[in-house]
């Protein structure tokens, strides 16, 4: 069987980064009769330290901080940077006919996915979204389950995501807590996509939300031990909200803090 390297930049060097470059070391041992082979690249973040260090570890053929100047060397690329650089890296890519794997959220926004999603199309590249829990055992076991018709059909969901690194109020501010940065929903609509994903899997496309989200902690220090505090913003405002909408999509209209927003209602 004859085998064909794919070459991969991966951009972005912070915690899921690290998975995805991990990863791409055991996809050919893993599933070993696949007819590609992985080549780990090139490794970018805007950090050239921290690039060249994880490129060291990881396995990665070089590091740089500029990822539009490494696409001539690559066929594939992993965005893995945070959410507010995704369509403009994703669209970069597939204008340079690479292929892409987006972390979630593809965009800040649905305009902003369907722009990525329309231009992949039209351009004839792979355009994949990391929704990393459907490829759970645990989550497809219950998908088939469903799928089998045994428990009859699903009319509720009710899902959890235990993210806790916020949960400290000591916790400083990030970009996942700036509304021009993270979009409309915050930290729920960059995690919250998770539940979202098992959501629709299980129970099908969903028909309409309801819901009520809330700042837990209103104002974060600007930095670890600062005096100087920042307000958590979304495009709402940092209040109790509730929207309802019929589509197939997530919230993007509430506000939202880390993890408050846990009901789903399916279709009916």
């Amino acid at each position: 069987m004859a085998v064909r390297e794919v070459r991969f930049a991966l951009v972005g060097a912070g915690f899921i980064g690290r998975i995805h470059g991990l990863a791409l070391q055991a996809v050919n041992r893993v599933f070993g009769d696949t007819p590609l082979k992985a080549a780990a690249t090139v490794l970018v973040d805007t950090d050239a330290a921290l690039a060249e260090r994880q490129a060291g570890q990881l396995g990665f053929a070089s590091s740089g901080t500029d990822w539009e100047a490494v696409l001539p060397q690559v066929d594939a690329v992993i965005i893995a940077a945070p959410s507010f650089m995704h369509r403009a890296i994703a669209l970069g890519a597939i204008a340079a006919g690479k292929h892409v794997l987006c972390e979630k959220p593809v965009g800040r926004s649905t305009g902003e996915a369907e722009e990525v999603a329309e231009a992949a199309a039209k351009a004839g590249i792979t355009n994949g979204v990391g929704f990393t829990y459907m490829r759970v055992p645990l989550v497809r076991h219950a998908i088939d389950i469903v799928k089998s018709g045994k428990l009859g059909r699903p009319v509720n969901f009710r899902g959890w995501h235990a993210e806790d690194y916020l949960a400290d109020p000591e916790a400083p501010f990030s970009w996942r807590l700036d509304a021009n940065l993270a979009g409309r929903c915050g930290a729920l609509g960059d995690l919250g996509w998770h539940i979202i994903s098992i959501a629709r899997a299980l129970c099908g496309p969903i028909a309409s939300l309801s819901g009520l989200a809330e700042h837990v902690y209103p104002t974060r220090r600007t930095a670890t031990g600062a005096e100087t505090r920042r307000v958590v913003e979304t495009r709402t405002g940092p209040r109790r909200s509730s929207a309802s909408r019929a589509a197939p999509s997530a919230p993007s209209r509430r506000a939202a803090s880390p993890m408050a927003a846990r009901w789903i209602s399916a279709s009916s």
